[in-house]
């Protein structure tokens, strides 16, 4: 029974690097600019000037070689971009178990 969880965790690890691997490569490879996805969400479009995006890529860490992106996206650190100190969502500023919590 060991040697079979032993065999089935060891199968998991390249797996799941492949899989965050693949999501990563198709994230890239599909059309459309990140930068301007984000400026366009809003009601209504927003305009930035070429300064404004260099700026907005830069912060992003979408200027780095895919390799650096990758590494900073699966490090340890990915769960600050996505979480504040507090454990809140950044976005809607709730934990996250609120808001996926049914009724």
């Amino acid at each position: 029974m060991q040697r079979y969880l032993l065999r089935r965790f060891l199968t998991a690890i390249p797996t799941i690097f492949g899989i965050t691997v693949l999501i990563f490569v198709a994230m890239r490879v599909l059309p459309g600019d990140p930068i301007a996805q984000i400026a366009g969400e809003g009601q209504g479009q927003y305009t930035l000037t070429e300064a404004e995006l260099q700026s907005a890529r830069a912060s992003l860490g979408l200027d780095k070689p895919l390799p650096l992106q990758y590494a900073i996206l699966s490090g340890p650190r990915s769960r600050s971009a996505t979480r504040s100190s507090d454990g809140a969502r950044s976005r809607w500023r709730s934990p996250c178990w609120r808001s996926s919590a049914p009724g």
